[in-house]
C-alpha cells in the first residue's frame, strides 16, 4: 500500500448563487479527478471521504464570457483550492477533467399584462357585488 498509484474519483457538481436575472439552462454535472497517491491514500480518498457533490457557488467564481456563443465557462484550475482542502489531498499530484466547465445562461424575462375581464355577474334577489 505504500507505492505510488494513480486513481480516479468521479464528483457531481452543484451550482449556487446562480445570477437573479439568469437561467441555468446546460452545465457539466460532474468533474472526474486523477489522482497519484500511494496505495492508503488513494484508498481514503476514493472510498473513506465524504462522497457527495462539490458545491460550485458562482458569484466566486471568474466567469468567463465565450467570445463566439452567448454562455459562459470556468477553468477547473479554480476548483484546486476547494478540492484541496474538501478531500483534503496532499497528493504528489491531481488533475482535473474536464479542464473547462461549460455553462449555458437563459435571461430570465417577464412582463406584466393587463387582464380585462369580459363577464357580466347577475346576482339573485337580495344579493348585491361589493
Amino acid at each position: 500500500m505504500s507505492d505510488d498509484y494513480v486513481g480516479e474519483i468521479r464528483i457531481p457538481l452543484k451550482y449556487t448563487n446562480i445570477p437573479a436575472d439568469k437561467l441555468l439552462t446546460e452545465a457539466d454535472d460532474e468533474i472526474s479527478i486523477r489522482l497519484h497517491a500511494t496505495g492508503g491514500d488513494l484508498f481514503s480518498a476514493k472510498f473513506l471521504s465524504g462522497r457527495g457533490t462539490l458545491d460550485i457557488n458562482l458569484s466566486r467564481m471568474d466567469l468567463k464570457k465565450d467570445r463566439y456563443f452567448d454562455n459562459y465557462y470556468i477553468l477547473s484550475s479554480q476548483l484546486r483550492n476547494q478540492l484541496s482542502q474538501r478531500f483534503d489531498f496532499a497528493f504528489t499530484g491531481f488533475s482535473i477533467s474536464p479542464d473547462t466547465l461549460f455553462l449555458d445562461f437563459e435571461e430570465i424575462i417577464s412582463k406584466s399584462i393587463p387582464v380585462i375581464h369580459d363577464l357580466e355577474i347577475i346576482c339573485e334577489p337580495q344579493y348585491q357585488i361589493y
